[in-house]
């Protein structure tokens, strides 16, 4: 039977395994060759990605800056409308108040006048 030994730690695995049982090596020849690169180049990567760093905390510093304010200007507007709105609905009930007053008030008009009339007229 053929077997693959990992060039890490040495377990022989299956010749279709694609990482090692042991140490979860990659056994094809590319993913050597890509993980070799990376290990290699992971400290200047990471001084890199270090250097930007505080690039990118601005930026998103600048975007949750700016969501923040699009929160605050939909919030704005949503209680504006809410005081247009109990606006209306307060002119709508003393429009309704006084109309009812005026209904009242001409209900004891004609009710005076049909009693002055019952008692000429009776």
């Amino acid at each position: 039977m053929e077997v693959v030994f990992c060039a890490r730690c040495g377990q022989p695995n299956r010749p279709e395994a694609e990482r090692c049982v042991d140490c979860g090596e990659a056994l094809s020849q590319a993913d050597r060759v890509i993980r070799r690169h990376l290990e290699k180049g992971s400290a200047a990567w990471l001084s890199h990605v270090r250097g930007g760093a505080p690039a990118i905390k601005a930026r998103e510093q600048a975007a949750s800056e700016a969501r923040m304010a699009m929160f605050l200007e939909m919030e704005r507007r949503r209680e504006e409308a809410l005081a247009r709105e109990e606006a209306e609905q307060r002119a709508k009930d003393r429009r309704l108040l006084l109309a009812a007053v005026g209904l009242f008030a001409a209900f004891l008009i004609g009710l005076a006048v049909y009693a002055g009339l019952a008692l000429l007229g009776g």
